[in-house]
Order: C-alpha cells, then structure tokens, then sequence
C-alpha cells in the first residue's frame, strides 16, 4: 500500500492531529489500514476523517467513529497492533494526535 503523508494539524473536537497519511485505495480482500505502536501514553486517531467509517480495534482501544477513537497505553510499552476496518475500498485520510510518556527502545523493525 502507498501512503501519502500530510503535515496539517487538523483537529476534531478538542483534539488535535498533528500528523495524517492518506491511503490508495484499499484492497477488497482486507479493508483495513494497520498501524503498529509500543509507546506508552494517551493517543487520538481518526481513522477516516473524511466520514465516519473506521472502526478501530487493539489493546485499549475506546470511543466510535463518529467522536473519535482513543488509545489508553499508560504504563504499557509492549508492541501492539491496531487496526482500522472499513466498509469500503475508497483511500481514507487516517489522522493520529497524543502524547508518549515512555518508549520502548527494545523493539525492532
């Protein structure tokens, strides 16, 4: 999958995105963008700003794709998958805000 990067902060509600990535279109055999994290902290994603499809799953996950997702990591540096799933193909712009408090410096790539 090609990603494009965008640097706007946009916000939603009264969180802010400092970082998006906008994606091809998905495959219809997995409709889903998977992200990676293994930082502590309290973290926002939006997983399809330009509607309200995105439903994201993984360890500490809460909210809905109408008000937004939150990732509760507090005190957790292990390395977790999310994963956003939709309910089409069409390229999704998936916006992420937070603050990390801790770093595992153990994982690799």
């Amino acid at each position: 999958m090609i990603f494009v990067f965008g640097g706007i902060n946009f916000a939603y509600a009264d969180i802010t995105y400092p970082f998006s990535l906008t994606t091809t279109t998905l495959p219809s055999d997995d409709m889903t963008f998977k992200f990676t994290m293994s930082a502590a902290g309290i973290f926002y994603v939006d997983c399809d700003i330009d509607g309200n499809d995105g439903i994201l799953t993984g360890n500490g996950v809460s909210g809905s794709a109408t008000a937004g997702w939150t990732i509760n990591r507090t005190n957790n540096t292990t390395n977790n998958t999310y994963t956003c799933a939709y309910s089409d193909t069409n390229p999704k712009t998936i916006q992420f805000g937070g603050t990390a408090t801790t770093y595992n410096t153990d994982v690799q790539a």
